[in-house]
């Protein structure tokens, strides 16, 4: 067997745990495979947990969250972001207080359906950034203003990595 695939949140090669925008999401994935006939597409969905179900056990989470966005053909792409990932949206927007799990499935050359895999997701509503020995990775997303009827889109990022100190970050 091969690598065990990954999908994150984010832009990054782990996932971001915090956003404050509600009106963008980006998701990457690596390492899928279909061994026999090969990758045809890849398909996202995204997941909505209430705050009260996202900290506590990863089961528990999994048993409570919502369909945010179904399942959505994306062809050989392996990261989204911006308008890529909103056109899709159930809701217009994200909630403040909810974390939203990104899940990805390949299908294969033969028309088979993988089991999906997810990503911790991402919680949304105010970020804060502590610096430190024992402080997680933090990444900033910014996006671009639009012109009326336009989707935004993620123009850039500030990854802060795991362990920074007040002397090692500056922006």
């Amino acid at each position: 067997t091969g690598p065990a695939a990954y999908v994150y949140s984010g832009m990054f090669s782990y996932d971001i745990q915090q956003q404050s925008p509600t009106d963008l999401f980006a998701l990457n994935w690596h390492n899928f495979s279909a061994p026999l006939s090969g990758i045809g597409e890849f398909q996202y969905a995204i997941y909505e947990v209430a705050a009260s179900s996202s900290s506590s056990s990863q089961a528990n989470a999994n048993a409570n969250r919502l369909m945010f966005l179904e399942w959505t053909r994306c062809g050989p792409e392996t990261a989204l972001t911006g308008t890529n990932v909103t056109s899709g949206w159930i809701r217009p927007a994200l909630l403040e207080g909810y974390r939203y799990v990104p899940c990805v499935r390949v299908i294969s050359g033969s028309g088979l359906v993988s089991a999906e895999r997810c990503a911790v997701g991402v919680d949304v509503g105010s970020v804060s950034a502590g610096l430190g020995p024992d402080s997680p990775p933090v990444a900033f997303l910014f996006d671009s203003p639009a012109p009326p009827g336009q989707t935004k889109k993620v123009v850039g990022g500030v990854n802060i990595p795991s362990g920074a100190t007040n002397d090692s970050v500056t922006l």
